[in-house]
């Protein structure tokens, strides 16, 4: 029993451990990239060596990689005086085995970014910085990792500016348009300042200055400190072009006070571009001295990407000065670099992959225009439809309230017909009676109360009360409504009804259920109802339908507002306004 826990338990902590060092990974690949977003490259180095131990102990291929990778950025970025070549041969060596999959494209944008990074500043073989670059940026956007894009982006920029190739203006621009959508500073900071390197070399000073400008506020709000060393020597040349040599030399002497943080590029770019400054200001010596100097450093830090510009400047400066044999060297020297730098061979297959690239970037675009196309034009399908939809909704609804108001035209019709039928009758009746004698309304309607009455058998077969003093009952209470319309006291109870009329209340309410089938309540409202027909028929009374349901004997007009609707089918208010409509037709 006891084996079978061990190996449960040993089970579990082999499905464990390798978890929580992939999440602990995960954490430090984050962590690292923030660093460099940062430019704290020397704890993102610390970092990318946790990862590549980490990879070692697990035997995670895929995160030494990205360690290993992280590990070339960072001490390329620094510019540390080390032996590249075992991470670079293992980058070059694993990147081919990597997968076309989801689960590799952090691997694959981070070998490629750090290689491209490798052959553009270390070896200056922009042939190949090219192909990484142009790698990291089809599986960032495979990736959809907007931000590994924009770095991209930015990085293929420095790389054509390094070639003085002013195409490269295009990724700066896009990076920046990217960077500002997305608000990802680090980005639009390096994007600005290479847009402003562009603008610079095509004499556009004020507009470089602007987004110089820009990129300074930029470094200080991330805190910056890394990149002030490279802004003071960049400032100094935008001045100095200017023709403001008291604020170009202020910052060309800031530029050269090194900071810990400043890469051995930046050092030596600052002390570089004082020199050329000095040159122009006819301070040949002092140039030659700086020069020298900055060779000197370039030597100890081995950075060798500035190699050609030390020794043309060199050149100019000695045959200023007459020294005709060092001028002479020197060009000798810039001369052969500069033709290693533009091997025939490595330009043409530059040039290729610049082309490739090109028109790969073309068909995406167009490829996006096309998915673009496609769904504005199904949005606009989508868009008539739902118009459709709205336009027959608003057809049924305008039927509906057609055929509402027809009918409420026909029941408001209908009522004020049988109203009119009513009042012939009445004034029939009343003549009948003053030519014949006849016995008065009310006796008539007390004989035809009889006559109903014997016709059917009342429930209440037991009672006590009488058929006569039923019939002298009624027709009381049929003269208290019609002629007293007694109704109009909202306080008119059962109790209070039968008072007045000198019977008890079982009397009163055997008689009002034999005699219409209805309860008191709706005897009453009855009487009520027919009044505020008969008052809202009449197309010269204004007065408010509030006011009507009171003096009709109604304590509330919601309540009056609800027994009409429900007795004759239409409110008071579409009552009367279908009564005004109807006596303008006629």
């Amino acid at each position: 029993m006891n084996l079978m826990i061990t190996k449960y338990i040993i089970t579990l902590l082999l499905i464990i451990f390798p978890l929580q060092i992939l999440a602990q990974s995960d954490i430090r690949i984050q962590e690292c990239k923030e660093l460099f977003a940062n430019r704290k490259y020397k704890e993102a180095k610390q970092k990318a060596e946790e990862l590549i131990s980490i990879a070692h102990k697990s035997d995670n291929h895929n995160l030494e990689l990205i360690g290993t990778s992280l590990h070339l950025l960072a001490t390329v970025s620094i510019g540390d005086s080390i032996d590249y070549s075992d991470k670079v041969n293992f980058l070059s060596t694993n990147l081919p085995r990597l997968d076309d999959t989801p689960n590799n494209y952090d691997a694959i944008i981070l070998t490629n970014k750090s290689l491209g990074l490798y052959y553009q500043l270390i070896t200056q073989d922009f042939p190949q910085a090219a192909n990484h670059d142009f790698k990291a940026l089809e599986y960032s956007r495979k990736a959809k990792d907007t931000r590994s894009e924009i770095d991209m982006l930015c990085n293929l920029s420095s790389l054509y500016f390094q070639k003085n190739d002013s195409t490269g203006i295009s990724y700066t621009s896009e990076a920046y348009a990217k960077a500002k959508q997305d608000k990802y500073m680090p980005g639009l900071y390096r994007a600005s300042v290479n847009i402003s390197n562009y603008l610079f070399n095509q004499r556009r000073f004020k507009e470089a200055l602007t987004y110089l400008k820009e990129g300074e506020l930029i470094a200080s709000d991330l805190n910056y400190v890394i990149e002030m060393q490279y802004l003071y020597s960049f400032l100094g040349d935008i001045y100095a072009a200017l023709n403001n040599p008291i604020e170009a030399e202020n910052n060309y002497k800031k530029s050269i006070i090194d900071l810990p943080q400043t890469s051995s590029y930046d050092k030596i770019y600052a002390r570089l571009c004082y020199s050329i400054f000095l040159i122009q200001q006819k301070r040949y010596q002092e140039s030659i001295n700086r020069l020298n100097e900055t060779r000197k450093l370039s030597k100890e830090w081995k950075v060798t990407t500035f190699e050609k510009e030390i020794a043309l400047n060199l050149s100019y400066a000695y045959e200023r000065l007459g020294e005709y044999n060092k001028a002479l060297s020197e060009y000798k020297l810039f001369d052969s670099i500069k033709e290693i730098q533009l091997n025939t061979e490595k330009e043409k297959e530059f040039s290729i992959l610049d082309l490739k690239y090109k028109v790969t970037e073309e068909k995406r675009k167009n490829a996006q225009q096309e998915v673009e196309l496609l769904r504005k034009n199904k949005n606009l399908i989508t868009l008539w439809f739902v118009i459709a939809f709205v336009i027959l909704c608003a057809i049924f609804i305008y039927y509906l309230y057609r055929k509402t108001q027809i009918r409420y035209k026909q029941i408001v019709q209908t009522h004020l017909e049988n109203l009119e039928n009513e009042r012939k009758l009445r004034t029939q009746l009343e003549q009948f009676h003053q030519q014949s004698n006849k016995p008065t309304h009310n006796e008539s309607t007390k004989a035809n109360s009889e006559i109903e009455q014997s016709k059917e058998t009342s429930k209440y077969t037991r009672s006590a009360l009488s058929e006569q003093k039923s019939h002298d009952l009624l027709n009381q209470l049929e003269k208290l409504m019609i002629e007293d319309k007694i109704y109009h006291d909202p306080e008119l109870t059962i109790d209070k009804l039968a008072a007045i009329l000198n019977t008890n209340r079982t009397y009163l309410s055997q008689v009002i259920n034999e005699s219409s089938k209805l309860s008191y309540s709706s005897f009453i409202n009855n009487y009520r109802i027919k009044e505020a027909v008969e008052l809202l028929s009449d197309i010269n009374n204004t007065e408010p339908i509030k006011s009507i349901s009171y003096s009709i004997g109604f304590n509330s007009p919601s309540n009056f507002f609800t027994l009409f609707k429900n007795k004759i089918g239409v409110s008071p208010s579409v009552f009367r306004e279908n009564v005004q409509k109807l006596s303008k037709t006629n």
